[in-house]
């Protein structure tokens, strides 16, 4: 990045600084002289100084001898103010404000399910002042309103000015700089304005205001416009029509399969270090990109599940990088996997006047054209020129028997060079913190002539020629401080063992693998449409992107570790879980999920799932095909929902806790002899007979017979006649029996250790 637009981009990042430091009370006057009073002993530049002083309209009127980079901060905090649906007001000590306010949820606004919507007059959900600490277990929830008190501000200063210490103009600065505003002010909110909703953080604004700020730059840098005092100031509403940014879309299509595609004994390592290495692809494509184009991170507005938006500077120069970098990285992974990934873009022109959501301008309309872009270039992806040299490559070679691409390069072992890397990167994903991606050569290869290589933070100390050698730095579930950062990863990586199939071997019960995939229902809609039209914008969209991702990727693994549960999470994207484990846990660890996830987001989204049964050499590319085909019943069958075994499984979440509570009267009224097992699986055999119609009378017959005539060899009668007079209540209720056969299942398979009769 070059100087000038490094010292607008940390003006923007700092320009609400004051904020933080008036609410520690004590403070006369308004945040932006008091945040550059705060700055001006260690930011010595006049630039970014004023920046913070001058980027409200009030106090810039009449100032001749300001820098220019005030007017782009200034319109830039309107665009990301509008974007919060906040007015142009300058906080401070006066009534209008409260600075004991906390952060309000996010979801409060989000039209639930229910297509039900707090107003901000009926907000009551807040959270916890809170600092994140990645070394602590403690999880944000939104929950009642707890005062916002001056000494957590002051506390969060402090830890401000420690990091200012360190202060230079530089990329390194401006992602470390990212790195400490998320940690601390994520949960601080931007404005305490009393007529507003105050869902929005500190860090949030700051983050999008600079990435405004940065593409408002090079749009009129292109333009040749130099005069920013007419152009943002003194003819403001001209510009609010210019469309000064692109929201880019850029989409990793067909990662399912490329991590998925494996057939060998070494499927479970590769199949968690595909789901890993796909993470950092994607994060490092989004850094390439925006480094192509001279920006930061602060112009990543979403990264989740193979997809990621950018807003950048709606220049010629923009789009022809951009496109090019896109077409490049195609040719490297057509390449390096053949035809299995593919990287598409869209985008969409956006304004000031757009990004306000007005009835003249909708705001789901501009992600419905980047949308409609990317749809476009599915349909022809490949050119002539690429599908003769795809055809070429596969002439002459030996077959992967990991993910059956066709190379020269197959070792002794029948392995490709990426399958055979990927098999040691498995166990870095677990054992390392930090993975460094180099210029020169590493552990695998990630774009055109980078590499990744895993560190501890003692081995990044150490490694030689690192200012050279490695491009930037990512840390995984923890804040780093150190150069060459460019960011720190949420990542789901619980485990409990690093062997999976010891999870079959271990499970109570029949010895099977359970697996579990999952994801938030009507989550694209939650994104463009799930507020209301006055609520409906990015930063919102950003926000709770960010949110969805640090539950999926962060505090999943908290909720794992605190239950001590028996799996090993496989993949965890934006809004969708792959796990498996000993059967049991993986049964245990949705509801649990589930219950988390419903407390998280205040019950506004919902989630379906699918729970499939395995032996542990079944092939995992099949697991994996199965429990999806099992989720999908879900949301077929209304969406908020679990699918669990067989696809006439499925029950809504409430009914599956009457599941397992009828596990547990079983528990309590039935034997576990091998006598009374095959009891059990006769009573299996009738209920499940009566779901055929022709059938149902017969098979109530023979089940009322089976239940009289054990009841001559039960140990306790009072309990055998309660259980009995259940199961005929249960049976005459379709729903209450099929809950029946479902907990019958997990009976069987929790007093079952006999490997034989699976069709039972």
């Amino acid at each position: 990045m070059r100087e000038e637009l490094l010292k607008l981009t940390i003006g923007a990042l700092l320009h609400d600084i004051g904020k933080v430091v008036q609410r520690q009370g004590g403070f006369s006057g308004t945040h932006s002289k008091i945040g550059k009073d705060f700055l001006e002993e260690i930011v010595k530049d006049s630039h970014i100084l004023d920046c913070v002083r001058y980027h409200h309209n009030s106090e810039m009127t009449g100032k001749a001898d300001i820098s220019p980079l005030s007017y782009i901060t200034y319109i830039a905090n309107n665009i990301a103010s509008v974007a919060d649906t906040r007015e142009d007001i300058i906080e401070d000590a006066g009534t209008s404000f409260n600075s004991r306010t906390p952060l309000a949820s996010v979801f409060d606004l989000l039209i639930s399910r229910n297509n039900e919507m707090n107003s901000k007059s009926e907000s009551k959900i807040y959270y916890p002042p809170f600092v994140i600490n990645t070394n602590s277990k403690e999880l944000n929830y939104p929950s009642e309103y707890i005062n916002f008190e001056n000494d957590i501000y002051k506390n969060i200063v402090d830890t401000l000015s420690n990091n200012f210490k360190d202060f230079e103009i530089s990329e390194k600065y401006v992602n470390r700089l990212l790195e400490v505003l998320e940690e601390l002010l994520s949960f601080v909110p931007s404005s305490t304005y009393k007529e507003e909703v105050t869902d929005i953080s500190l860090y949030d604004h700051l983050k999008l205001t600079a990435a405004a700020a940065s593409s408002i730059y090079l749009y009129l840098e292109e333009k040749g416009e130099k005069d920013f005092h007419k152009m943002l100031f003194k003819e403001e509403n001209k510009f609010k029509e210019e469309h000064f940014a692109l929201l880019y879309s850029v989409d990793v299509s067909g990662i399912q399969d490329f991590i998925y595609a494996i057939h060998s004994e070494k499927a479970l390592k590769t199949l968690r270090a595909k789901s890993f290495y796909l993470e950092i692809f994607t994060e490092n494509l989004a850094d390439n990109l925006l480094c192509e184009i001279g920006l930061s991170r602060a112009n990543l507005i979403y990264s989740g599940g193979g997809h990621f938006y950018l807003l950048v500077p709606n220049t010629e120069q923009t789009k022809e990088t951009l496109s090019e970098a896109i077409k490049n990285t195609n040719k490297w992974l057509l390449n390096i996997f053949d035809n299995s990934l593919f990287i598409e873009a869209g985008y969409s022109e956006v304004s000031f006047n757009t990004l306000k959501n007005s009835p003249k301008n909708s705001y789901k309309e501009i992600f419905r054209k980047a949308s409609k872009m990317i749809s476009e270039q599915k349909l022809s992806r490949y050119t002539a020129e690429d599908i003769e040299s795809l055809n070429n490559k596969h002439t002459e070679g030996r077959e992967c028997k990991i993910c059956h691409t066709v190379s020269h390069a197959i070792n002794d072992e029948e392995t490709c060079s990426f399958c055979n890397s990927l098999i040691g990167f498995s166990n870095d994903i677990i054992g390392k913190d930090f993975f460094a991606i180099l210029n020169d050569s590493g552990d695998i290869p990630i774009y055109c002539g980078q590499f990744i290589k895993s560190f501890n933070e003692e081995e990044i100390e150490k490694e030689p020629n690192k200012e050279n050698s490695i491009i930037r730095l990512y840390g995984k579930n923890k804040f780093y401080s150190g150069n060459n950062l460019a960011t720190r990863l949420w990542v789901g990586d619980y485990y409990k063992d690093k062997d999976i199939p010891n999870y079959a071997k271990n499970a109570k019960g029949i010895k099977r693998l359970g697996a579990l995939r999952l994801d938030v229902d009507n989550l694209g809609d939650a994104f463009t449409k799930g507020f209301a039209p006055k609520y409906n914008t990015l930063s919102r969209t950003a926000t709770l992107s960010r949110q969805l991702s640090m539950f999926f990727k962060y505090y999943i693994n908290v909720i794992l570790e605190n239950k001590n549960a028996n799996i090993s999470i496989i993949y965890a994207g934006g809004d969708d879980v792959f796990l498996l484990g000993s059967w049991l846990d993986v049964i245990e660890a949705s509801v649990f999920i589930n219950k988390e996830f419903e407390k998280f987001c205040i019950g506004k989204l919902s989630i379906s799932a699918g729970i499939g049964i395995f032996r542990d050499k079944f092939p995992v590319k099949e697991i994996a095909r199965t429990t999806g085909a099992l989720e999908e019943i879900s949301k077929d069958e209304g969406k908020n929902r679990i699918t669990i075994f067989d696809k006439n499984l499925h029950f809504t979440w409430a009914e599956f806790d009457d599941v397992q509570n009828k596990v547990l009267f079983l528990e309590e009224h039935l034997e576990t002899s091998e006598k009374g097992m095959s009891f059990i699986y006769r009573l299996l055999d009738f209920i499940r007979g009566m779901e055929e119609e022709t059938q149902e009378q017969i098979n109530i017959a023979r089940l009322a017979y089976t239940l009289a005539k054990n009841a001559e060899n039960a140990k306790n009668e009072e309990s055998y006649r309660i259980f009995s007079n259940e199961v005929y209540k249960w049976i005459g209720q379709k729903e209450e029996r099929k809950k029946l056969i479902a907990s019958l299942y997990i009976y069987v398979y929790k007093n079952r250790e006999r490997e034989d009769d699976d069709d039972k």
